[in-house]
């Protein structure tokens, strides 16, 4: 139900969106799988040479990729091209886009977009239409149409067919609607046919009703095996029997794509492009198992080449170091294999399996080519040095025997022909244009290719009929098909073609020398309107088929050839079709109403005469399928009279008047077609025939070998950077090797026989060389473990890839004072050593023989390894927000020399995403934050090796630590180590939990580092009333100490007391029944008791003496009016102010001694001040009254 609701939910925003996205929609077409998309305007995208192929696809792609390996870096879903991507073929795949002309055709990275859903047949009408015959046929084709219906096919944009093989009938078509946004299928319909097309059937009853199938694979040696995919449920529905019924099987993965065993029909690979992870089934798709994982390419071993035929060519990424490598395994268990262990990582996408050979690319200063021929070890493969370093390569075509690859120099490329081993690379075109390299189908060693003007930019076609050796332009035909004359002599006019496989260009197989593209009779290439060309010996000569940029499509081996010419913008009512290789034409209305085109398609390399023309009326109308038989345009089938042999040659040897005239790479071959003056056609039974004589060999079967070229007279000489005097491979000494006279055969060519001695290589000893090209390893695998590190034994590995080595002597310096002289690289190959300090060393060979001397040198750097790792002793227990540091230490390690060990500490309070914290220091502070039990974990880590160690801690909310000092004998005795540490502080916890009479899983004692000896008590909580128990324990421990209570007996009946007890963390001490003032509070609290004391008495002395001196006065009050004795007079200090510096008890009288008629006889505003006379005049004592 959850499924079902998540698909209509995505149905209703497709539904939503699809204006927008039918704007987007084209057609395509490719393997036995072909694709028909909706509604595409054919002008708004008419590939040209000029336009790149796609930003989508890489500049290594195009249609110079060979077609095995299943590289995933496409887009799309599945591929129906060879330009790249995970190729979902189910059979050999035509690079072209069926049946197309170039308008519609979209480039390569459109041809990748995976089927997506489908709708339904309910109605089924048979039309049969006279239409407009020109020619003498008399017949006219018949016309079968099928309107696709159901409650969603209007919103379809994609058409899936398969079409039958062999005697069967049935034919699918999967519609459905793909979503660009989600590169997946929202919905689809399935449809089958039992009577080639002339009915359909909606297959949906044989489905769950939220299946969305997203493609079909039919296998492709046994046509009754099939497999649909549903990558939205992730399911597989398996049938055997066509079709008919299926099997339903859920898997927990996305089936992306799919790939068939060539030779075991029950076993299938399936990825998924999501996780990158590679499946595996022995059983047709009920049972997957997982292989492998982050696959970005892969390929099936290939048949008589690799020795296991279970074996699968995988390109991965490498999780840790997130590289690229070759790797290869074996079903079902698929253990990794390391073909070539020299060949180290590899650029990503850059896997191609192509029958003997396996390229790979490594980008190092400039991207290298490395090829493996017959699965020997990957070499990089060697190009003319003419021509500098090329930025790229592509390989364009791979044949038995040679490969040809175009190497990217900036502006253009060049294209390169190999020899056998598909090391050694000759140029055979310069400036070529990208992607525009065709080598033609049934025809050995015929190349067209664009060539690009480096000044003007301009490009016009060139042709090869022997693996270029030679090449020439292409003379244009002398008229149109409507008479007029092209006006275009070579040589400079031509007929200049669209050689891109996405521009159109046609040749197949089962077609021996016909050709068909779209050209220009023109002086070159240019953007004027194209027409449409055809040959039918080659490419020796071409005939004008129709004006314009029409649909095209041929079956029945090229006896029938059919056109759509839209009448009114895209839409048309009318094909056009010849059935003597288009010279007459005939016409024909195929529907009631003009229809707009969105496919036609035919069966690939077939003897069929039926054509499907895929369209629909208007924009939102449901999709018409129009079967158009041609058998009716023919007078009967092909008999044996019916036929007439051609024959094919090179341009040079026409007209030569011999016997080899009609040879073509040293082989005479004689085709059988129908000759176009008889109106029949092929049957299922027939095909073309071809015959083949070997020839024997002339100049014409020779070109310049590797590092020579061709004077102005042919003459082949060594270039300027070739030493033709060195072999250029592997020449043992005492051996023979064939040195070259400057000379090979053309690439393919298989002549018998020789012509003159001046080709023929000459038998030479191999010479001795001086040694070059050496280099020197440390093997992990042979040393027994993965790096480099003291006390272990190394095996150093010597190659040298030039030079004598039977001979030659090889002197080994291991930079630390051992010295070996070794003869002959076979011992002296791989010779072992161990270290036993750690340091970087100079290795260096010396090798040296009659002929010169080579030297190599290495720096190896050589680590101790960590044998364990220990943390430092210290506190367990901690209290929250504690800043506290952790310190680990590696036992008998001594390398310590910057940078060459690191820290990784974890401390169990990250995040889930939060890093470890990485240090070059083997301590650290942590403060945790919060209470609980962590885990510090720690690792140390050098090049070779590393130790890692845990600490367990417990963080509480509060807890007591009272730090103990001891009497200086302690110190005599304390040699400040771990183990004596450990073992004090075991002492101090057992006399601690005996005077305490406390648990000790409730204490912990720390002695610290250093001198004095310093203990820390740390008293920990133990449950509701931890508070209370703190306090009274840790008070109980100070009056422990305070009363001699804490004595430890050491050996040797040595007594040592803990003196002091300071609380370093917690509450203050508490007056309880339990408790008393603290030793520290004291000598605080007495001396200030003290002070309070003696400054109370002295204040109530003076208090008392001046309360004596105002009673004093009062008594004995002098006259103040005039009257007294002598020095009786009185004397006033007025001040207008208080006297603030004088203290406040200053004041010797106040209101309760001195009463209201003393402060009336005072003048207004004034303060007295009293001088009174004691009976001595000459000394006055003088009161202050402050009021």
């Amino acid at each position: 139900m959850a499924a079902s609701t998540r698909n209509y939910c995505f149905l209703l925003w497709t539904l939503i969106t699809f204006t927008i996205l039918r704007s987007e929609i084209c057609f395509c077409g490719g393997n036995s799988n072909r694709i028909v998309k909706r509604g595409l305007d054919p002008d708004s995208q008419t590939p040209t040479e000029q336009s790149p192929v796609s930003s989508s696809v890489p500049p290594s792609s195009g249609n110079f990729r060979v077609e095995n390996v299943n590289n995933n870096n496409s887009e799309s879903t599945d591929d129906y091209h060879d330009s790249g991507g995970i190729s979902n073929s189910t059979s050999p795949v035509k690079v072209t886009t069926t049946g197309l002309g170039p308008s519609p055709s979209p480039p390569p990275s459109a041809l990748n977009d995976p089927s997506t859903t489908l709708q339904q047949v309910q109605e089924s009408t048979t039309v049969d239409t006279a239409g407009t015959v020109t020619s003498n046929s008399g017949y006219v084709p018949t016309v079968v149409e099928n309107i696709l219906v159901d409650h969603l096919d209007r919103s379809h944009n994609q058409a899936v067919l398969h079409w039958p093989a062999g005697d069967s009938q049935v034919l699918m078509i999967l519609t459905r609607f793909w979503v660009t946004k989600f590169q997946s299928v929202a919905y689809s319909t399935l449809w089958r046919s039992t009577d080639y097309g002339d009915t359909f059937e909606n297959e949906s009853d044989k489905f769950p009703s939220d299946v969305v199938i997203s493609n079909f694979y039919f296998h492709p040696t046994d046509q009754t095996l099939v497999i649909l995919t549903d990558t939205f449920n992730n399911d597989i529905y398996v049938s055997s029997n066509e079709g008919r019924s299926y099997g339903s099987y859920s898997v927990s993965f996305r089936p992306k794509s799919l790939a068939f065993h060539p030779t075991q029909s029950q076993f299938v690979l399936a990825y998924d492009d999501e996780t990158l992870k590679l499946y595996a089934s022995l059983n047709f798709g009920k049972s997957w198992a997982h292989i492998y994982s982050s696959v970005t390419g892969y390929a099936w071993s290939v048949e008589g080449v690799d020795d296991d035929e279970y074996l699968i060519h995988i390109e991965s990424m490498n999780e840790d170091t997130g590289l690229y490598e070759y790797t290869a395994c074996t079903v079902p268990y698929c253990k990794k294999v390391i073909p070539d262990e020299q060949l180290g990582n590899i650029d990503h996408n850059s896997l191609t399996v192509a029958g003997q050979y396996i390229f790979v690319k490594k980008t190092e200063a400039d991207e290298v080519l490395y090829v493996s021929y017959n699965r020997q070890p990957f070499q990089p493969a060697v190009f003319d040095r003419s021509y500098g370093y090329a930025r790229s390569y592509q390989v364009v075509h791979v044949n038995d025997g040679y490969v040809s690859v175009a190497a990217y120099y900036g502006a253009t490329y060049d294209l390169f022909i190999s020899d056998e081993s598909g090391l050694y690379y000759t140029v055979t075109m310069e400036n070529i244009a990208h992607s525009s390299t065709h080598v033609v189908s049934g025809i050995v060693g015929t190349i067209l290719t664009n060539q690009r003007d480096p000044q003007t930019l301009e490009m016009r076609t060139w042709i090869s009929f022997d693996n270029g050796r030679e090449w020439q332009l292409i003379e244009a035909p002398e008229f149109y098909r409507n008479k007029t004359s092209t006006n275009c002599q070579l040589p400079d006019c031509s007929l200049n073609l669209y050689t891109q496989s996405y521009s159109g260009f046609e040749s197949e197989d089962s077609v021996p020398g016909v050709l068909i593209s779209y050209g220009q009779a023109h002086q070159n290439i240019h953007s004027g309107s194209k027409e449409l060309f055809i040959s039918r010996d080659a490419g020796q000569s071409w005939s004008h088929l129709s004006s314009g940029e029409l649909r095209y499509t041929y079956t029945n081996l090229a006896g029938i050839i059919m056109t759509v010419d839209p009448e009114t913008e895209y839409s048309s009512s009318t094909i056009g079709y010849s059935t003597d290789y288009g010279s007459i034409w005939s016409t024909s209305t195929f529907t009631d109403e003009p229809l707009h085109i969105d496919g036609i398609l035919n069966e690939a390399n077939s003897t069929s005469t039926n054509v499907f023309i895929f369209g629909h009326v208007e924009q939102s109308s449901p999709w018409k399928v129009i079967k158009v038989n041609f058998t009716s345009s023919f007078d009967a089938p092909c008999t044996s009279d019916d036929f007439i042999n051609t024959t094919f040659s090179s341009s040079s040897s026409i007209g030569s008047g011999d016997d080899n005239g009609c040879c073509i790479l040293g082989m005479k071959r004689l085709f059988q077609h129908r000759n176009p003056n008889v109106s029949c056609y092929y049957t299922h039974s027939q095909a073309i025939d071809v015959f083949a004589d070997q020839c024997n060999c002339t100049d014409d079967d020779y070109t310049c070998d590797f590092g020579y070229e061709a004077d102005d007279t042919g003459v082949c000489s060594s270039q300027d950077w070739f030493d033709e005097a060195s072999p250029t491979g592997e020449c043992p000494e005492g051996e023979y090797y064939n040195k070259s006279s400057g000379y090979k055969k053309v690439a393919g060519d298989i002549c018998a026989g020789e012509t003159t001695i001046s080709y023929q290589p000459v038998e030479t000893a191999c010479p001795i060389v001086a040694p070059n090209e050496m280099s020197l390893v440390i093997d992990a695998e042979y040393s027994g473990v993965y790096q480099w590190r003291t006390k272990h034994q190394l095996t150093f590995l010597l190659t040298q890839d030039k030079g004598t080595k039977k001979s030659t002597v090889y002197m080994w310096d291991f930079g630390d004072g051992r010295l070996d002289v070794i003869t002959g690289l076979d011992s002296s190959s791989a010779v072992t050593h161990t270290y036993n300090v750690s340091g970087v060393y100079n290795v260096t060979v010396n090798a040296s023989n009659s002929d010169g001397y080579g030297l190599v040198a290495q720096l190896f750097t050589i680590q101790e390894p960590i044998e364990s790792l220990v943390f430092v002793r210290q506190r367990t227990t901690l209290v929250i927000n504690e800043a506290v540091s952790y310190s680990v230490i590696i036992p008998d390690y001594s390398d310590y020399s910057p940078g060459a060990l690191h820290y990784v500490w974890r401390f169990g309070d990250e995040g889930s995403v939060e890093l470890p914290l990485l240090t070059f220091n083997d301590s650290v502070l942590h403060t945790y934050t919060a209470a609980g039990e962590f885990v510090v974990d720690t690792r140390a880590v050098n090049d070779v090796s590393q130790g890692e160690a845990s600490l367990l801690v417990h963080v509480y909310t509060d807890l007591r630590i009272v730090q103990l000092s001891f009497s200086s004998t302690l110190d005599d005795i304390n040699p400040d180590t771990d183990t004596w540490q450990q073992y004090f502080s075991n002492l101090l916890l057992i006399k601690i939990t005996a005077v305490l009479d406390v648990n000790d899983e409730f204490l912990e004692t720390y002695i610290a580092d250093g001198l004095p000896t310093i203990a820390t008590v740390t008293i920990l909580p133990r449950g509701d009333d931890d508070v209370t128990y703190l306090n009274n324990v840790m008070n109980k421990l100070i009056r422990a100490v305070e009363g001699k209570e804490v004595v430890l007996t050491l050996p040797g009946s040595q007594q040592i007391s803990a003196l002091t007890a300071e609380i370093i963390h917690g509450g203050e001490s508490s007056d309880t029944d339990e408790s008393t003032h603290t030793v520290k509070a004291l000598y605080i609290i007495i001396p200030l008791v003290v002070i309070c004391v003696l400054v109370t008495a002295i204040v109530l002395v003076v208090y008392r003496y001046r309360l004596y001196r105002i009673s004093y006065l009062h008594m004995d009050e002098p006259d103040l009016s005039g009257g007294g004795g002598v020095g009786m007079q009185p004397s006033y200090r007025h001040q207008s102010s208080y006297d603030n510096n004088c203290p406040d008890d200053s004041a010797i009288m106040t209101d309760e001694f001195i009463d209201d008629d003393f402060y009336s006889q005072q003048p207004i505003g004034q303060i007295p001040t009293l001088s009174v006379l004691e009976g001595r005049p000459a000394e006055l004592k003088e009161v202050e009254l402050d009021v």
